[in-house]
């Protein structure tokens, strides 16, 4: 049976934007996610391979850091733009994969490096 999270509802960025446009309709599982420890449910089996797609991630990543930092910005990647927040009684968290800044100038990026999804494309 899934646990419940130790520290009440939890809910990451990335779950939503499929809901928000209407790719996903049951909010129920947003809601199973956000109550439920995901390490505690049997989840269905992937032929994903994270290994090619977290080597294609980097290899990305780098080069973006590489084009902003050669246009004169100051970049932080992945780890340094980890987030948390709690919002009534919700914590939402996550990180941005690139975050570049120059005076005013501030640009985010999350890259993908596997297949698009339509709801990558929403601004």
């Amino acid at each position: 049976m899934p646990a419940l999270r130790d520290n009440g509802p939890y809910i990451h960025p990335s779950w939503l934007p499929r809901l928000l446009i209407g790719m996903d309709t049951c909010e129920f599982k947003i809601w199973f996610q956000a109550h439920h420890d995901g390490r505690t449910w049997i989840k269905v089996a992937s032929d994903f391979d994270s290994v090619t797609y977290n080597l294609r991630h980097t290899d990305l990543m780098n080069r973006c850091a590489r084009e902003y930092e050669q246009r004169g910005y100051s970049v932080t990647l992945e780890n340094q733009n980890e987030f948390r927040v709690s919002l009534a009684g919700a914590t939402v968290s996550g990180r941005m994969d690139l975050v570049a800044t120059r005076d005013q100038d501030l640009v985010i990026i999350d890259a993908k490096a596997a297949k698009p999804s339509e709801a990558h494309a929403v601004r």
